[in-house]
C-alpha cells in the first residue's frame, strides 16, 4: 500500500507493517537502497492483485568492504481490474568502504524496468548517488548523502530528473 512505498524502494519486499524494520534508526538512514518518500515508483491503487516475485541478494562483507547486488523480477496480476498489471525487472547494487574506523563511504545505484501491460506505459527509473557517514561518539553520528533519481516514461508528463541532498544526525541510545 502507498505508506509502505513511503519506506520501501524497488526490491524490497514487506508482508507486515513492522516486518523488516530494524529497531536501529542508523540501519533506517543508512540503508543506500532506501531514498526518500517516493510514491512515483508504481501506481497505487486498493486492488487486490497477486504479487509474484522472484529475488535473489548475495552479500560480501570484509574488513573495509562491503557489497551486495540484489536483482528482481516482479509481476504483479490485479485481481478484479486488469489495468494496471505490470511486470518490473530491476536491480540494485551498494558497495560501503571504510574509510577509518568510523567513517564510512557509500556508493550506490537501482535500475527498474516497469511494464504495464494492458496500457500502453513503460517506466525506465535509474537512482544512484553516493554518502559519507562518522559515528563520532557510542551515542552520536551524522551522514551526508546525494542522490540522483532519473525517470524515462512513455506516458505523458511521468518523466523527470531528481536531485536528493540529505544531511542526519542520529542519536541511538
Amino acid at each position: 500500500d502507498a505508506a509502505q512505498d513511503m519506506l520501501l524502494q524497488p526490491g524490497q519486499t514487506i508482508v507486515d507493517s513492522m516486518t523488516n524494520v530494524s529497531a536501529n534508526p542508523l540501519e533506517l538512514i543508512n540503508d543506500p537502497t532506501r531514498g526518500g518518500i517516493n510514491t512515483g515508483t508504481m501506481v497505487v491503487d486498493s486492488d487486490v492483485y497477486l504479487d509474484q516475485s522472484l529475488e535473489a541478494t548475495y552479500s560480501y562483507r570484509g574488513d573495509r568492504l562491503s557489497v551486495t547486488v540484489q536483482p528482481l523480477y516482479r509481476k504483479l496480476s490485479y485481481l478484479n481490474d486488469t489495468t494496471f498489471n505490470q511486470k518490473e525487472k530491476s536491480g540494485a547494487v551498494s558497495i560501503e568502504y571504510r574509510l577509518r574506523p568510523t567513517y564510512y563511504l557509500t556508493a550506490f545505484g537501482n535500475y527498474q524496468h516497469l511494464d504495464y501491460t494492458n496500457i500502453d506505459r513503460t517506466d525506465k527509473t535509474t537512482r544512484f548517488g553516493l554518502a559519507i557517514s562518522h559515528e563520532f561518539t557510542k551515542h552520536w553520528s551524522w551522514r551526508a548523502a546525494y542522490t540522483r533519481q532519473i525517470r524515462n516514461s512513455t506516458a505523458i508528463q511521468q518523466s523527470y530528473h531528481e536531485n536528493e541532498i540529505l544531511f542526519s544526525m542520529v542519536y541511538q541510545r
